[in-house]
């Protein structure tokens, strides 16, 4: 049961912080922590993180993404802000 509150409290503190892109530790780690568990059984962060490689115009790579990610059953806006803003900063780090 820890760990459920323990999630919930993650996701709780990562909508509390919410603001532009992820500009804490914290709120880079709320991005893994939810990718992990709402991604990661089925996908790779570093291959999701591929979509945001060598991009022209990042805003309309995310905002494609996120529409993607929408329509795949994640319907918080929180949520898929940070879990974005998580695999945008995996693709910087791995260019």
């Amino acid at each position: 049961m820890l760990p459920r509150i323990f999630v919930g409290f993650l996701i709780v503190a990562a909508a509390m912080s919410w603001m532009g892109s992820p500009s804490t530790a914290s709120e880079a780690e709320s991005g893994e922590t939810l990718f992990r568990i709402k991604c990661g059984r089925c996908h790779s962060a570093l291959r999701m993180s591929g979509t945001f490689y060598d991009v022209k115009d990042l805003d309309v790579t995310r905002k494609a993404f996120d529409a993607r990610v929408q329509r795949h059953f994640l319907k918080d806006a929180t949520e898929r802000k940070l879990i974005i803003d998580y695999l945008i900063g995996l693709a910087a780090k791995d260019q």
